[in-house]
């Protein structure tokens, strides 16, 4: 039996959700048609549903790795992805959550018994972008705190990415850089995502961003901007494995999805991760992580 990836729905209100969405019921019942089951859903002991926030989903990176899955294991794999993945996750839905370590409802969810200890898997890929005519001369740079240095140095145009994890690691480039004084150069709007990004293409600016959702958004709205600085480990976000607590969900698959959860962390799916590249771009967007956890749970 192979492994079909499978969109079941988008958690969050503002995500981009496909055209046309199954309800659950009738998307558990497609997979059950698909696998030329006979009973009218597959054996629950088959299915892993796993709940991922949007980027290792909208990537393909989970795509590329379910289906290698599947073929080693005969397991199929759910996904639904979006950024309330835990109000879902606490209802009963998923039996391994794939989320950034950072997120603020992991610490509760663990605490209060609900999930297993979180286990880094892989790191995705923040960049500082900015125009093609790169005025601070920042283009292929593996320090980040150095060419946002150059930026202030040289009065760029710079546009505050206000997200919360981005506006700390801004803060931490600014530190870094020595506290240059934030004068003309520095544009804080309060603007997030995609509307700090429009503004800096307005400006000719530099922003701050992940590099695979600003790929992506400038598919769908091509703007003059590209990725500028990748290089410094400064810019990777660790995400974790977590597997929710038999104990607190009985009906729960914990042994799926720790069999998915020692594949993403075997060596040769986090090799196959290092080289996951997106089409028209050849810089990583994802990093192996599982090298983070306590030795001793990793599979040889």
């Amino acid at each position: 039996m192979t492994a079909r990836f499978i969109k079941r729905t988008l958690l969050g209100a503002a995500s981009a959700a496909p055209a046309v969405i199954p309800a659950a019921g009738a998307l558990h019942q497609q997979v059950a048609s698909a696998a030329g089951a006979a009973q009218p859903l597959l054996q629950r002991a088959l299915v892993v549903r796993v709940g991922a926030v949007n980027t290792p989903d909208y990537s393909g990176l989970l795509e590329d790795l379910i289906s290698e899955f599947g073929r080693e294991t005969g397991y199929e794999v759910q996904v639904t992805s979006g950024e309330d993945v835990y109000d879902h996750s606490r209802n009963g839905e998923h039996d391994l959550i794939i989320s950034h370590y950072g997120k603020e409802e992991v610490e509760p969810f663990v605490s209060e018994g609900l999930g297993l200890w979180p286990r880094t898997v892989f790191a995705n890929q923040q960049a500082l972008i900015g125009p093609p005519a790169d005025p601070a001369g920042v283009r292929g740079m593996d320090d980040a705190v150095g060419a946002y240095q150059k930026i202030a140095s040289s009065g760029s145009p710079y546009v505050v990415n206000a997200q919360p994890g981005v506006a700390y690691l801004e803060s931490i480039l600014w530190h870094g850089a020595g506290r240059p004084a934030r004068g003309s150069w520095y544009l804080d709007g309060g603007l997030r995502a995609e509307q700090a990004v429009a503004e800096a293409a307005r400006r000719g600016a530099y922003v701050l961003w992940g590099a695979f959702p600003f790929l992506r958004a400038r598919l769908q709205r091509p703007v003059e901007l590209e990725p500028l600085v990748i290089g410094d480990s400064l810019l990777q976000r660790i995400m974790v494995t977590i597997v929710v607590n038999p104990a607190a969900f009985p009906e729960a698959n914990a042994e799926g999805a720790r069999a998915f959860e020692r594949f993403l962390l075997s060596p040769a799916v986090q090799g196959r991760i290092r080289g996951l590249r997106f089409a028209g771009f050849d810089a990583p967007l994802w990093w192996p992580a599982a090298r983070h956890n306590n030795p001793t749970v990793l599979p040889a």
